[in-house]
């Protein structure tokens, strides 16, 4: 059973994001994973009633994905392939700041910290928070699309996995999405600050 590293990547204001998760599946090539990996994040993005795609701006946007088949005795690259995509944002107004999102958590039937993985998604609109909050009809949303997700790919031949330090996987069998921002501090490796100064 081959194991794939699965990616998107995307663009905020002056910024880039990424996030992804790993799948398994029974024959093909890297090339074919991707192709389920494609329609998966197409599904989640547009899909007219469970899509995510009117949680964030028409600044935000993915534009690319990858497949990458790993070795299965190393957890090494062997192969990786990547394409265009153009899955933008719809809402109006202004994104959250690059470092804050929300987070969708995988579980497994594993009890314990080995059993949970996640990824981060962009950061929202600001007209999705509620009381400091992500408002309740976007985290309705945003778990929708992520279950979207998960059965798009597993219906294109590739099942959702925690990927172990051990080279062992874990069946993705359940998300979650919580109501509290999370913070994802690597995203402002290319965002050059602007200062303005004053005398005292």
């Amino acid at each position: 059973m081959a194991v794939y590293r699965l990616r998107a990547e995307g663009t905020t204001p002056g910024e880039t994001f990424t996030f992804g998760l790993h799948a398994t599946g029974a024959g093909g090539t890297a090339a074919d994973a991707l192709t389920a990996w494609i329609a998966a994040l197409t599904a989640m993005w547009t899909d007219v009633t469970d899509g995510i795609q009117a949680q964030f701006t028409a600044d935000i946007s993915i534009v690319a994905a990858s497949a990458a088949e790993l070795d299965p005795s190393s957890g090494h690259q062997l192969t990786r392939v990547e394409d265009a995509v153009t899955l933008p944002g719809t809402a109006t107004g202004e994104p959250l700041p690059h470092e804050v999102a929300v987070v969708v958590s995988t579980r497994t039937d594993l009890a314990t910290r080995r059993g949970r993985g996640r990824f981060y998604l962009p950061p929202l609109a600001v007209s999705k928070v509620d009381g400091g909050r992500v408002a309740t009809t976007s985290v309705t949303n945003l778990l929708n699309g992520a279950v979207l997700l998960i059965n798009t790919l597993q219906g294109g031949g590739y099942a959702p996995v925690i990927f172990h330090p051990d080279l062992t996987t874990t069946a993705i069998n359940k998300v979650d999405v919580g109501d509290v921002f999370d913070v994802q501090r690597r995203r402002r490796n290319k965002l050059i600050e602007v200062r303005q100064t004053a005398g005292v």
